[in-house]
């Protein structure tokens, strides 16, 4: 491929997928308490493991972002963080797939370690927050305040990489690796929803911090389902597409050289 080739297939892979995005946050499924398990993220992963990260980072945030655009107008603050996190979402995931693969490292063990890591941060939280003073003192000058999002955040992500490295082990080298990335992709998504949404609902919507916090904790509900979803759904889906697609080229590896 030419330079100039190689930059219009791109731009073609982004409006493709950045339409597939807007369809599959349009399909969607309400919760009562605020927010939706939608489509959109599948697609957005889905573009970064097949087309890299900055495809796929495009794709999300322009095909998401135009779909709270139209539907969430009067939300600027819903708008702006869709654009931000979704295109850091497909950054995160295609970079990191990516980078796994080409270091060869064990995407197994990956999984197994940091869910680990997740699940003790967990005890240790929950342990501080119910029987100790809820600070975690650094020195005489800095302390961090426990809150008990922290124990329950870090058991929900502990036990999705911990149920991603069981089911691991029937799956290849790439699956395994794109469920690692996927997943890391999903705490990513949810985090960073839940951290953006706080400034700038107080900015656009004019909340205390207190309501910017309740108003942000309402939302991670549908942002981890939509997560769960999406995790199952790229193991059912992304492989078989990728082998189904691999004369095309639209990943930069060779694929043989890393199935088992």
């Amino acid at each position: 491929m030419t330079k100039n080739y190689k930059v219009v297939y791109k731009m073609v892979l982004i409006a493709v997928f950045s339409a597939l995005a807007y369809v599959g946050t349009t399909i969607n499924i309400p919760l009562p308490a605020g927010g939706k398990i939608h489509l959109g993220n599948f697609v957005c992963i889905l573009s970064s493991l097949l087309c890299g990260g900055v495809v796929g980072g495009i794709s999300g945030s322009l095909g998401m972002g135009l779909n709270d655009l139209v539907f969430y107008s009067s939300y600027p603050a819903t708008i702006i963080r869709t654009f931000i996190i979704k295109l850091i979402l497909g950054l995160t995931v295609g970079f990191l797939f990516r980078f796994i693969l080409r270091r060869k490292y064990n995407s197994k063990f990956l999984l197994y370690g940091f869910s680990s890591l997740f699940l003790l941060v967990f005890c240790y939280s929950l342990f501080v927050f119910l029987f100790k003073e809820a600070t975690i003192v650094i020195n005489e000058s800095k302390s961090i305040k426990l809150n008990i999002m922290l124990p329950i955040s870090s058991a929900v992500f502990g036990m999705l990489l911990l149920f991603g490295a069981i089911f691991s082990h029937r799956l290849n080298k790439i699956q395994s690796t794109a469920l690692f990335a996927t997943s890391v992709g999903i705490i990513v998504n949810v985090v960073g929803e839940f951290l953006l949404r706080m400034p700038l609902v107080m900015i656009f919507e004019d909340l205390n911090i207190t309501g910017a916090f309740v108003k942000s904790l309402s939302s991670l509900p549908s942002a981890i389902l939509t997560g769960i979803l999406t995790a199952i759904l790229i193991t059912l889906i992304f492989y078989p597409l990728l082998m189904a697609t691999k004369n095309i080229k639209v990943l930069d590896l060779n694929l043989d050289e890393y199935n088992e």
